[in-house]
């Protein structure tokens, strides 16, 4: 397994994809039910990625998704907040993934497999988390979903 984020690329990354993530808060209202992506309910997917790679799964739980750093109402994410999963990998290429923002915050990542197979892929936390209590976030990649909870602390 490989994890493809490291302490170099963290910086440039909440560099880059914080402001796509806001640019993208205003359109909000135009997700729907029809596209599965729900307000406030996570979603998300790949966005112009030329690898293929699908989640792997337990039930509806993300049951390997490991959540680092502390999610304190009001406050900025940092970089010690991220999601770690796992994910295989059926065709190498660059990658870039996003789940919707929900309670004021979201996470995304962006690499590259060079090997097919079982990798980890590290997905940073941007944003601002507004209210404290669980935060739930939908994974939706290639046809498989599930699920992760994140508790936010007041």
């Amino acid at each position: 397994m490989h994890l493809l984020m490291n302490g170099k690329s963290l910086t440039f990354l909440h560099l880059i994809v914080l402001p796509l993530l806001l640019a993208n808060v205003g359109c909000q209202k135009e997700i729907s039910a029809e596209n599965g992506l729900l307000p406030g309910g996570g979603g998300g997917g790949p966005v112009d990625s030329s690898a293929v790679f699908s989640l792997v799964p337990s039930g509806a739980n993300c049951s390997d998704a490991v959540v680092d750093g502390s999610y304190v109402a009001g406050q900025a994410v940092g970089m010690d907040e991220e999601l770690i999963v796992t994910v295989n990998v059926t065709k190498t290429g660059e990658w870039n993934y996003s789940t919707s923002l929900a309670n004021g915050f979201a996470f995304a990542g962006f690499g590259s497999f060079t090997q097919t197979g079982i990798h980890l892929i590290s997905l940073m936390a941007v944003g601002t988390p507004v209210s404290a209590g669980i935060t739930r976030f939908n994974l939706n990649i290639d046809g498989a979903t599930c699920f992760i909870r994140v508790q936010v602390q007041q």
